[in-house]
């Protein structure tokens, strides 16, 4: 008797986490593509630990996942008055 067995991706293509470039991972942040690439090397981003990255060959990649997880650990304000400890000179 022939052994009958089907292989089923275990994601579906719609929902797969997409992986985007740096000018792409710069634009969710609000960022630019030097201070990423800058990020892979000192580990900070923003003054936080920066966002883990896929290398690819020569190629590297971040999970929109990861990106939206790390914007997402900033506090938001409707207001400069809601915010008590404004660094001197303004942002990080």
């Amino acid at each position: 008797m022939a052994s009958h067995h089907q292989t089923r991706s275990t994601a579906e293509p719609d929902k797969l986490d997409p992986l985007v470039a740096d000018r792409e991972a710069a634009k969710v942040l609000g960022s630019t593509q030097n201070s990423f690439k800058q990020s892979r090397h000192t580990g900070k981003l923003f003054g936080k630990p920066a966002p883990e990255f896929i290398k690819m060959g020569r190629s590297v990649r971040y999970k929109l996942s990861t990106l939206i997880k790390f914007r997402d650990q900033f506090p938001r304000y409707q207001n400069t008055s809601e915010i008590e400890d404004i660094p001197e000179g303004g942002s990080e």
